[in-house]
């Protein structure tokens, strides 16, 4: 679940206030600005994480950040975490064998809330 989070999670971007001046990058950010901060981008940050862009379900440490950080972390992340073990344990163990039909899903229109709108399987 975590990996999975980390590597194409629902929230790829979020919106906050600069509380202060603040250079980053060498742009000066100036207090009460809007930044949209990207989620998914930091998720594949390769400072942080080792081969970012491969999918790595044992990944250990798995620092990521889909849940936000500090006073901004969603209070439902273990809610989600469950509720997401739940249904792919569950839709695992009622199929023997499912194949990707598709190897490029389709994806909602939402470039902050990202989701599958449409995923081909055969399952048996």
């Amino acid at each position: 679940i975590e990996e999975l989070l980390r590597f194409d999670g629902p929230v790829q971007a979020s919106v906050r206030v600069a509380t202060e001046d603040v250079e980053v990058g060498g742009k000066m950010i100036p207090e009460g600005a809007m930044v949209i901060v990207s989620i998914g981008a930091a998720n594949h940050d390769p400072d942080v994480f080792d081969t970012p862009e491969d999918l790595d379900i044992g990944r250990t440490p798995n620092p990521h950040v889909a849940f936000g950080f500090g006073a901004h972390f969603c209070m439902g992340a273990n809610l989600a975490r469950l509720e997401a073990e739940v249904a792919l344990r569950t839709f695992c163990s009622r199929f023997e064998h499912i194949t990707l039909e598709d190897e490029a899903p389709e994806y909602r229109s939402n470039p902050i809330l990202r989701g599958i709108a449409r995923l081909d399987l055969t399952v048996s």
